[in-house]
């Protein structure tokens, strides 16, 4: 039996003219959700792109089965539907597994992932 292979997710979008706020929130709102109902998700948190309404948010998932359950949970349909009218560009995912690099490290701030090493807020640069 072969181990389980974690798979990355990396989603942009673009928020329309006027409307990046309202995406901040309700991506939050929905990280929420994820946080409390996908335990095979631990990693779950999106980046406003300098200066722009550009978005690049990443996920991580215990396996491609559980990815797969959050893309057609009744959640993310939900979230997808509500967002939409939102954005300037279609929602665009693309999985992989990591190859290379490192993740995580402690700092000597004390700042990093939430309760749960769960990464959930949006950050926004400007």
């Amino acid at each position: 039996m072969s181990a389980a292979v974690p798979m990355n997710a990396i989603v942009t979008f673009k928020a329309a003219p006027g409307k990046a706020d309202a995406v901040i929130s309700m991506y939050n709102e929905y990280a929420e959700k994820v946080k409390k109902n996908e335990t095979d998700c631990s990693t779950f948190y999106c980046i406003r792109l300098k200066d722009t309404d550009d978005f690049i948010c990443v996920e991580k998932y215990t396996d491609f089965q559980a990815q797969e359950d959050h893309v057609i949970g009744d959640d993310f349909k939900a979230f997808k539907e509500k967002i939409s009218p939102l954005l300037e560009t279609p929602i665009v995912t693309k999985i992989g597994f990591n190859v290379g690099g490192f993740e995580g490290r402690k700092s000597s701030s004390g700042s990093g992932s939430g309760k749960g090493g769960i990464k959930y807020k949006i950050l926004s640069v400007k």
